[in-house]
């Protein structure tokens, strides 16, 4: 049962981190609606398996920029430093929000639903994007980088799509469609990484007091991976399709169905 558990909520969280349809608001739905909640050591795992999925996908990208940075070559400096401005802007609208209204009331069922009407109006506008002359990352100014980091710090909220937010953020600053989502998805690294260091440090007492089965873990770590390698996969294929409409319609119903509910 705990094995079944861990692959269902790995599944999710692969899915909905990279599908544009909120991974958090899938997460607190899961725990609302049929009373499922991950522990903090599968929550980790899962977290984990999402952003090796990344990195597995985005491999030739990332060691491009590793050794740009030791060649000191421009255009890897110029790529790195977005990304981490891009997270230092997120990161610190993310903690601002939470700060002031606090966890619970991020959650709540109509907040959530209200959000998913939001994310499907920014896909559906995304869709709809024309770029005759598109750029690259390293052509857009750094106050539109500052502006996708505001737009990540926001998805926050569950309900606002973290990739969702993020793609359409860059395709609205005329940037290619394929260097949108790529963008987005390598952009997620640092961000994970830094929500589990905030979540292993608020968590400090659970962790100590805690068990943990490595089975179940484990379980939930790869069911992460192989959903997330799929689901970035279709990504790619569907934003440069323009078929993010299809998110849309998911989440109106999804957003639709917490109001009645």
């Amino acid at each position: 049962m705990l094995i079944l558990k861990s692959l269902f909520l790995g599944f999710i969280q692969g899915v909905t981190e990279f599908l544009p349809i909120s991974s958090s608001a899938h997460l607190v739905i899961t725990e609302r609606l049929i009373g499922i909640q991950p522990s903090f050591f599968l929550n980790v795992s899962m977290h984990a398996g999402t952003m090796v999925a990344t990195i597995i996908v985005y491999r030739k990208t990332i060691c491009e920029i590793i050794r740009g940075l030791f060649r000191r070559q421009e255009n890897e400096i110029k790529y790195f430093s977005r990304i981490m401005l891009a997270t230092i802007v997120s990161a610190a609208v993310a903690f601002l929000i939470v700060s002031i209204t606090g966890e619970d009331t991020l959650n709540g069922k109509n907040l959530i639903g209200g959000l998913l009407a939001v994310t499907a109006a920014i896909l559906f506008l995304s869709d709809r994007t024309k770029n005759t002359q598109p750029l690259s990352l390293r052509q857009i100014s750094i106050f539109n980088v500052i502006l996708i980091g505001l737009a990540q710090g926001i998805a926050v909220f569950p309900g606002i799509s973290r990739s969702g937010i993020t793609i359409a953020s860059c395709l609205f600053m005329k940037m290619e469609r394929s260097e949108a989502t790529k963008f987005s998805f390598i952009l997620s690294i640092p961000i994970i990484l830094l929500a589990l260091i905030y979540e292993t440090t608020a968590s400090c007492g659970d962790i100590a007091a805690g068990s943990y089965n490595l089975t179940g873990v484990l379980a939930g770590f790869f069911a992460a991976l192989i959903s997330g390698l799929i689901a970035i996969k279709l990504m790619i294929m569907l934003v440069k399709s323009r078929k993010l409409t299809i998110f849309a319609v998911y989440c109106i119903l999804l957003g639709t169905a917490l109001f009645l509910v």
